[in-house]
């Protein structure tokens, strides 16, 4: 039986004045130690993956960021494994991250497909190499980049994009346990919500109590949805996909989620 649907939140300004989270401030450039430098006569960039110990909480970033060096283009970034896709525009990066209640990790191979005609290389980057004990502290993961609103028309459509998301998970009363997912876009202030799907079972199950169409928009204040489970978290990571305004898939990311354990992420 799938988890059973609850309600819609809408107020939580108190959640988010308690949990204080914030995307990486100098979005300009890829926040980690190790980056890569990559050029092939045409692009100029850098790519890295790091993990880094949250400084107010006993959590760890896993970081997965491209560095466009170039001053007069945007460049196209697939990287697959990590599922982050996106454009970084000139001077600009696609930066994506997950937390993680533990830093143990594996370096694992990927394609990286980069540019206007993309051609790819191998990346490797640092995945969570076991599945954490989940905390009642929630996980955050963000996305900064620019997607494009009409997906035939890429480069010449670019809008950028502070993604930020997060789950958690609160014992209740009665022992049941209540997760949530809150999602927003800092800049959607500036344009039109740019809409996403999940590819989580768990928090299509809660988008249903949106009672809207599959697509959901992001706007610029934390929105979201909960459901209520008798099962204990567990810890994922899955994908959100980006549309653009004809619903087609023009990005991508990595999302960090708890969900009721024995059951689908």
């Amino acid at each position: 039986m799938m988890p059973r649907r609850v309600g819609l939140l809408y107020a939580i300004g108190l959640v988010i004045a308690s949990i204080a989270f914030l995307i990486p401030a100098d979005a300009a450039e890829c926040p980690g130690p190790n980056k890569v430098p990559h050029k092939d006569g045409t692009y100029d960039f850098m790519y890295e993956s790091w993990i880094k110990k949250h400084p107010n909480r006993d959590h760890y970033d896993f970081g997965r960021c491209v560095e466009n060096h170039l001053g007069d283009r945007s460049m196209f970034v697939d990287w697959k494994r990590p599922q982050v896709k996106g454009f970084a525009k000139a001077k600009d990066v696609v930066d994506a991250g997950i937390e993680s209640p533990t830093n143990t990790s594996e370096l694992l191979d990927s394609d990286l497909w980069y540019g206007s005609a993309p051609t790819s290389f191998n990346a490797p980057y640092r995945e969570i190499k076991s599945k954490p004990k989940p905390q009642e502290a929630a996980v955050r993961s963000w996305a900064r980049m620019s997607v494009p609103t009409d997906g035939r028309n890429a480069e010449k459509t670019l809008v950028e994009m502070s993604f930020e998301f997060i789950s958690d998970v609160t014992v209740l009363a009665n022992g049941r346990f209540m997760y949530r997912y809150l999602w927003q876009d800092n800049l959607a202030g500036t344009r039109k919500p740019i809409n996403f799907v999940t590819r989580s079972t768990t928090i299509e199950h809660a988008v249903k109590n949106l009672e809207a169409s599959t697509y959901v928009p992001l706007q610029s204040k934390f929105t979201g949805s909960f459901i209520i489970d008798n099962a204990a978290p567990a810890y994922a990571v899955v994908a959100v996909e980006f549309l653009d305004q004809f619903n087609q898939v023009v990005a991508s990311a990595p999302v960090a989620i708890y969900y009721p354990s024995g059951r689908q992420p």
